[in-house]
């Protein structure tokens, strides 16, 4: 597999077709861009008001009622689906057989942007671990906390353990609601897999691989900020994303007694069947290769500096 740095913004091809859609994108975005921003403010404030009250006085570190679980998955579904579709995001392609959302532990999938999980609420998915800054993001924070997520700390895997301890079938539904996970830790470019962590493969896990249509624009955010894709996807006419679903892994005796031996092949699997480089790198390269920041790359790994060095940076 070919050496590549999974941080760089790619560069579609400009061809007669890009520069159509380009031309059409631009030429109707005067009436376009208006009209999703405002229609995307209105939703937001209408996810905000409706996930909020389902979960107002609520311990979510307790079991939701059957009742108001329910709801909280479909308006949850729907919502969002509406939000992507005034973001741009008008076609959602499904390959594979979606889990089970109501009898699924775990779902682990790469991760290209940081609106990655919004793609898989819309399938009934609403419980990821998360950075727990996004606990106190206007609206983004109370549509998060309405899936009892798992926000990142010192004891994430000792809460995930407790989690998948915790949930178990009751009237053939599990307690808890499906936990996502991005193993990766970071976003990429789609041109490489960065080593699984293994602080989620304490259970049988669901395999999910989701995909930006590149041809226009690249939709990863590993190279700039998260709002640059999404500024991209309200002017272009249309985007689109495909999620695969690549069957459940099931761990064997020793896979089951040594997560990281779990994790690692796992990671394996995926690179194997996406033909993709797996690449020890960490989020602090990420950081060094967007900002150049010297003090940033005695904490790069040694992969990165091996392979890319401080020269390694946005142009």
């Amino acid at each position: 597999m070919q050496n590549v740095n999974p941080f760089q913004e790619q560069k579609p091809v400009k061809a007669l077709r890009y520069c159509v859609f380009w031309g059409f994108s631009v030429l109707l975005s005067p009436i376009v861009v208006p009209a999703r921003v405002l229609l995307s403010a209105m939703n937001l404030l209408l996810i905000a008001a409706v996930l909020g009250f389902a979960i107002r006085k609520q311990d979510l570190n307790k079991q939701l009622s059957p009742k108001r679980r329910h709801f909280v998955i479909w308006a949850g579904k729907y919502l969002i689906r509406l939000q992507l579709w005034l973001l741009g995001y008008l076609r959602i392609k499904i390959q594979g057989t979606v889990p089970d959302f109501r009898t699924t532990k775990l779902l682990v999938s790469n991760h290209v942007n940081s609106i990655d999980p919004l793609f898989y609420v819309t399938l009934g998915f609403e419980s990821f671990v998360c950075k727990p800054s996004i606990e106190f993001m206007p609206v983004f924070g109370v549509a998060t906390r309405s899936g009892q997520p798992i926000f990142v700390s010192q004891q994430t895997q000792q809460k995930i353990k407790s989690r998948f301890e915790a949930n178990q079938f009751e009237n053939g539904k599990l307690k808890f609601p499906t936990l996502v996970v991005f193993p990766e830790g970071t976003t990429t470019n789609q041109r490489a897999l960065l080593k699984f962590k293994s602080g989620c493969f304490q259970e049988q896990a669901e395999m999910a691989f989701i995909n930006y249509d590149q041809k226009y624009f690249d939709h990863s955010d590993a190279s700039c900020s998260m709002l640059i894709p999404q500024l991209k996807s309200l002017v272009a006419l249309y985007s689109s994303v495909s999620l695969e679903f690549m069957g459940k892994y099931v761990p064997s005796v020793d896979e089951q007694k040594d997560s990281k031996l779990f994790a690692n092949n796992v990671c394996k699997y995926y690179s194997n069947q996406k033909n993709l480089k797996i690449m020890n790198l960490t989020r602090n390269d990420k950081f060094y290769y967007r900002t150049g920041k010297l003090e940033l790359y005695n904490g790069c790994s040694e992969q990165f500096k091996l392979e890319f060095g401080p020269q390694c940076i946005k142009k």
